[in-house]
């Protein structure tokens, strides 16, 4: 069923924690800080520091784009904007295809490519460490053209479950 309206204080935590890092890595490119000492201590701290790398490198290719304009950062604990559901779809879906359509709405072809094997590396940190997004079907038009073109697709398993229910 598709999301019409979740909020930030809806999310599951592992949610929660990829939107604020991606707000936090924001704040952090914008104020010119030097390091993400303090992400790096967040990521640490749940548990996950080996994703801190893959996020850098996924949000770098974000940033660096130019098919959209770049995201502002935002109060950490704002109503979710399009894109945050993207990033939160992109990181939770098993296939290929709809990941594809996702992020060729948001990034170019090459920086698509770039993004693949790096979303791979963090989605494997986050199991790893028994931290996985939960199913949800976000309500994106580039998702309903997928399901058009690929009726073979079925949407609820072609995304990952959230067995640990964090």
């Amino acid at each position: 069923m598709p999301v019409a309206r979740v909020g930030y204080w809806d999310l599951k935590f592992t949610e929660q924690f990829m939107v604020w890092s991606s707000r936090f890595w924001r704040l952090l490119q914008e104020g010119g800080a030097p390091t993400l000492g303090p992400l790096e201590v967040a990521f640490s701290k749940v548990g996950i520091r080996q994703a801190l790398g893959p996020f850098d490198a996924l949000m770098t290719i974000l940033a660096l784009e130019k098919k959209r304009q770049r995201l502002l950062a935002a109060d950490l604990t704002a109503p979710l904007i399009p894109d945050e559901k993207r990033l939160l779809f992109v990181l939770s879906t098993r296939s290929k295809q709809m990941r594809c359509a996702v992020l060729a709405n948001m990034i170019s072809c090459q920086g698509t490519m770039l993004a693949k094997p790096v979303i791979a590396e963090m989605v494997e940190a986050l199991s790893k460490a028994d931290y996985t997004l939960p199913h949800r079907l976000w309500n994106f038009p580039e998702l309903a053209t997928v399901l058009d073109l690929h009726p073979d697709l079925d949407p609820i398993a072609e995304t990952s479950a959230d067995p640990a229910g964090i």
